[in-house]
């Protein structure tokens, strides 16, 4: 089959979520013997990645056997200073930066496509579906919500200034209406899907015609991993993988108000480190800093070997956010994993004291965490299941067919 494959995160496996699935998937389609062209916005266009990031990613595209179509040639545009006109516009380009380019991009597409005649367009991600809004391929897609994400940033701020408070409550029920938009865009393409289970469920319930719940593939991580035997300590080791993104701060008043107080009162301090993988020991919160078993690791050389390391990979989320691509790596790794009710409600396949550790009352994660360290022969069990998980649902060979199954079904039936 022939793919063309739009996307606004460049695929990468050591960069944002989207990234990471973009990477496996287009490795996955390459690997079955599809015929890829690969759509991606140029990393310059996005504030948090910087030039050696950029040319990483580039160099690493190039050694997947798929036809890239390059965007070197767009320049950045100057960011509006009219506060008036951003506080009252609604567009794309007010949610996705990429989206000043639409009609550069759309022309690009265009030409590409007449040259390639490809059997499907995969669009991931709603920028994606908005360059090829005017196009008559047959497409299939993924959503974006941008509600949550508004709400992510009104909750994680200081809710104690009230003008700011007023502001994101305006910015929140801005997103809820250009929700209406991009619901109108994702019903306008041929079928629709999400990773996640629950934002398959909420984007119905926002007016989706119909949303299917199909997993990506997911690139093994463990094939990668450099091969260093587990460090000799006499500590628990506990890591929390990301930048300080809006997850991340979510976690971060998890870790503050539920599970610090609770090991500072049961545990011996000199015996437990927390490791803040992607995030500096200068980037963390004032009272993070301060407590001597937090660590700010920052970039690593080898975040397999780090996870592999640990005795608990951290990622409680707090609120129904959805797909959480950094659990899918620690599945893969086999990893002893605790994270929450509303990552299993978006990742379904997730058993307490199966092949992970639930929390379901998000005030307990500090007691929950206790109680495994507590527990290091279920633990065992825990990381062997985890990685029959990823098997099961992720692997190339088994989750990746099954999503092959679904995209070839798509063009057979059409």
């Amino acid at each position: 089959m022939k793919f063309f494959f739009v996307t606004s995160d460049m695929p990468y496996p050591k960069f944002t979520g989207a990234s990471v699935v973009n990477w496996s998937i287009i490795n996955f389609l390459v690997e079955r013997g599809h015929q890829v062209t690969l759509f991606a916005d140029p990393p310059i266009l996005h504030n948090a990645i910087n030039k050696d990031i950029a040319n990483l990613m580039y160099q690493n595209i190039k050694k997947v056997k798929c036809n890239f179509i390059s965007l070197n040639n767009i320049k950045k545009k100057p960011i509006s200073k009219n506060i008036l006109k951003k506080f009252f516009s609604n567009d794309f380009k007010d949610y996705f930066s990429e989206c000043n380019y639409s009609d550069e991009i759309e022309l690009i597409i265009k030409n590409q496509i007449k040259i390639d005649k490809p059997d499907i367009i995969l669009c991931y991600g709603s920028p994606a579906i908005h360059f090829v809004r005017n196009i008559d391929i047959y497409k299939v897609g993924w959503c974006n919500s941008v509600v949550s994400y508004a709400n992510l940033n009104f909750v994680t701020r200081n809710i104690k200034n009230s003008i700011y408070l007023i502001k994101s409550k305006i910015y929140y029920l801005k997103a809820v209406q250009f929700q209406k938009k991009l619901i109108r865009e994702f019903n306008d393409i041929d079928k629709r899907f999400q990773h996640s289970k629950d934002f398959a469920v909420e984007l119905v319930k926002r007016g989706a015609k119909s949303c299917d719940h199909i997993l990506p593939p997911f690139f093994d991580s463990s094939k990668i991993s450099i091969n260093k035997n587990k460090a000799r300590r006499s500590y628990y080791k506990i890591i929390i993988v990301g930048l300080l993104s809006t997850v991340n701060q979510y976690q971060i008043d998890v870790l503050r108000n539920y599970v610090f107080p609770e090991i500072e009162k049961n545990l011996d301090l000199e015996k437990i480190q927390f490791h803040f993988v992607g995030t500096n020991h200068n980037d963390l919160p004032e009272d993070f800093k301060k407590k001597k078993y937090i660590i700010g690791r920052g970039f690593v050389d080898d975040l397999s070997f780090e996870i592999n390391d640990s005795d608990i990979f951290f990622c409680v989320t707090p609120k129904p956010l959805g797909f959480r691509t950094r659990i899918c790596e620690a599945l893969s790794l086999g990893a002893c994993i605790l994270t929450s009710k509303y990552d299993q409600a978006s990742i379904p396949f997730l058993q307490d004291g199966y092949n992970s550790y639930i929390v379901d009352n998000i005030n307990d994660t500090g007691k929950k965490l206790i109680n495994i360290l507590n527990k290091k022969t279920d633990n065992e069990k825990i990381r062997n299941n985890a990685r029959k998980a990823y098997e099961e649902h992720f692997s190339y060979d088994k989750g990746g067919k099954k999503f092959e199954k679904y995209l070839t079904s798509l063009v057979n039936n059409k």
